[in-house]
């Protein structure tokens, strides 16, 4: 904590209160990075939450989000399959097609996009003409830079429309243990954007709620060994997905901190290649996606 320049010299009270608040400080800002580190270190699936209020931020703030989400695939029977699967060959079973096909398809499905845990740093800036800047990192490994503009803002009654641009591109080989245990990743990429939008309404900074929808694409290409695939017992899978989600979310504060939570539900259309199998996999899948993070302005 900065303490600016007095014309008098502070008294011992003053000075110790001075003392009591940058430790205060320093404790609460340690405290911030302790909960991150957990987070990343618990994490293994890949998510991608908005965690942003419809208005942006003012030209020169920045404010710090750590948190996490969790992916809870709805109804998903080929992602049931292939953990049946997994443990069955695991505990020295021999493969059989079928085996072999449900570990394929949800590789090729849920790999860069898998279920579980996932961890989020996030940090956005404020740019100035109601303009804000975004980054974040999912896992640690997984990237997003974003650019959102605030079209609407009624001071008065206090509601806020923005919309923004996203693109996302990372390394996550954790994504594909995070489907079967028994997979070992050889390579691993995500590419992806997506387009957002929010509405919502603002109290005096001590709260935000809002609407959010989100429409994007990812690209997921993997090399992955599994012992029931036959030969070298490599898949290669290379998935195109089209996704569309709706979202709510609330913000609470007060002066540099606050907490944030959100509920993300996905529907995203799958179609690519599994060469395991010699097969085009294909389908529609339904997430719902809650996250959370504690966040620091400064």
């Amino acid at each position: 904590m900065s303490v600016g320049a007095c014309a008098d010299s502070p008294s011992a009270d003053a000075t110790r209160g001075s003392k009591a608040d940058t430790i205060s400080a320093g404790a609460a800002t340690k405290g911030f990075g302790l909960v991150a580190v957990a987070l990343v270190s618990a994490a293994c699936a890949h998510a991608n939450p908005t965690l942003v209020p419809a208005r942006v931020m003012p030209a020169g703030r920045v404010v710090m989000d750590v948190g996490g989400a969790y992916v809870a695939p709805v109804a998903e029977p080929v992602l049931s399959a292939a953990r049946v699967a997994d443990e069955r060959v695991r505990a020295g079973a021999p493969a059989m097609d079928s085996d072999r096909e449900a570990l394929a398809r949800a590789l090729a499905v849920f790999g860069a996009t898998s279920a579980g845990p996932a961890s989020y740093l996030a940090a956005r800036g404020g740019l100035g003409s109601r303009m804000e800047l975004q980054g974040a990192l999912i896992n640690l490994r997984t990237a997003r830079v974003g650019l959102r503009r605030a079209f609407v803002f009624d001071a008065e009654s206090k509601w806020a429309f923005a919309m923004g641009l996203a693109a996302r591109a990372g390394v996550d080989p954790l994504a594909y243990r995070a489907v079967v245990a028994g997979a070992e990743v050889r390579s691993a990429q995500v590419f992806g954007g997506d387009f957002n939008v929010q509405i919502g309404r603002t109290s005096s900074e001590l709260y935000d709620l809002w609407l959010g929808a989100r429409a994007g694409y990812t690209y997921g290409a993997a090399s992955v060994f599994h012992s029931a695939f036959a030969g070298d017992g490599v898949l290669a899978t290379r998935v195109h997905r089209v996704e569309l989600s709706a979202n709510i979310g609330l913000r609470v504060g007060f002066g540099r901190f606050a907490a944030v939570a959100e509920l993300d539900t996905t529907m995203a259309v799958f179609f690519g290649n599994a060469d395991a199998i010699n097969a085009r996999v294909e389908g529609v899948t339904l997430s719902l996606v809650p996250s959370g993070a504690l966040a620091i302005t400064f």
